[in-house]
């Protein structure tokens, strides 16, 4: 008989494992070395993957009533007992999670020439079959539904339950003009609706009815508010590039009062290398005079926070209106730098009317 010592544990991906507990538990092993923060990442998926074991086997039992293994075991074949069913639960939660996670085929001893049984040895213990699984999901279904509350529930909302509907997030020239969206939460989504807007205006393209840059002068004003009292360097960042974007694609008579000493301080927060940092540099041609090996790191943490859905989405530039920095067009640079520049940025159009920084 076929050993279950021969099926692995489903890897479990940490990336993919609650955000708000990974970042908790991230917090707590900053200060470790890599190898020790490894092995606790890799205890807590396993105390994890057990507790969800539990809840599955806790809820399963809290359904199953002494006429599952009486009346109802009436003519069955070797039906399961009770002392028996949790250890059961688990071998079968653990063959559903190699199924699912690592496409691994149910054992055929559970399954081929069973026999219309319900139980078969597995490991020295009974194990459920799927007859045995059959009857164990119909008695736990019918068991949850009959003690289902009756009557209305007042506190259900039924429109947002009705048929038919969907939802969808506005253009955004409909809501990166409203100054009492933009908070230090916000900024990134603000900053990607506004980038969105601003590309085919700069790429000449034709814009549909409604389209185009919304009067962004009092957001300005609170994008101002926001920077005097925010001395974080990563909040302050996506603030900074919409205040300079606005400031250098509009008119003077639409700028802010200051303008021009504003954008001057506020464009210190872009140099170091970051992806605000970039798209300026990006959309204005300006030179990226920052190391090869930080624009390598800034593409690893960029695609880290995306596989992550961490952050603005500021997507990468579309070919047709992304120009490259000054020294690729000039024909220098290794061909490192420049290979990491393309996977930044894309390649180049000459027809591209740059602003310039």
């Amino acid at each position: 008989m076929a050993s279950s010592a021969s099926y692995p544990e489903p890897v479990a991906d940490w990336d993919r494992y609650d955000p708000t507990k990974r970042k908790i538990v991230e917090k707590a092993l900053a200060d470790l070395p890599a190898e020790q923060a490894a092995k606790v990442r890799d205890a807590v998926l396993q105390v994890d993957q057990l507790s969800l074991r539990q809840r599955f086997a806790a809820c399963t039992l809290a359904h199953v009533t002494s006429a599952f293994f009486r009346e109802e075991a009436v003519g069955a074949v070797r039906p399961i007992r009770g002392v028996d069913l949790p250890r059961a639960l688990d071998i079968a939660y653990q063959f559903r999670s190699r199924n699912v996670h690592t496409l691994q085929t149910l054992v055929p001893e559970l399954w081929n020439a069973t026999m219309r049984a319900e139980t078969l040895p597995f490991e020295g213990v009974p194990a459920l079959s799927l007859q045995g699984l059959k009857r164990l999901t119909r008695h736990v279904i019918r068991e949850y539904v009959r003690r289902a509350p009756r009557g209305v529930d007042e506190s259900f909302d039924y429109r947002e339950n009705l048929p038919g509907q969907i939802r969808m997030q506005m253009a955004p020239q409909y809501w990166v003009g409203q100054p009492a969206g933009l908070t230090a939460t916000t900024a990134p989504k603000v900053v990607e609706g506004f980038v969105e807007l601003l590309l085919p205006l700069l790429a000449g393209q034709q814009q549909e009815d409604g389209a185009g840059l919304p009067d962004m002068r009092p957001v300005m004003q609170r994008c101002e508010a926001l920077l005097s009292g925010e001395a974080r360097a990563a909040v302050r960042k996506p603030l900074s590039l919409l205040y300079l974007l606005w400031h250098l694609v509009t008119d003077s008579s639409l700028h802010r009062p200051n303008a021009t000493a504003n954008v001057e301080r506020y464009e210190r927060d872009l140099d170091e290398s970051s992806i605000y940092g970039f798209v300026i540099r990006v959309l204005t041609s300006h030179s990226i005079e920052w190391p090869t090996e930080d624009l390598i790191t800034l593409i690893r943490a960029r695609d880290d926070s995306l596989r992550r859905r961490k952050g603005t989405t500021v997507r990468y530039l579309p070919a047709s209106t992304r120009p490259f920095s000054s020294p690729l067009r000039n024909g220098s640079g290794t061909t490192t730098r420049k290979a990491t520049l393309c996977r930044c940025s894309g390649e180049r159009s000459n027809s591209y009317p740059a602003i310039r920084w």
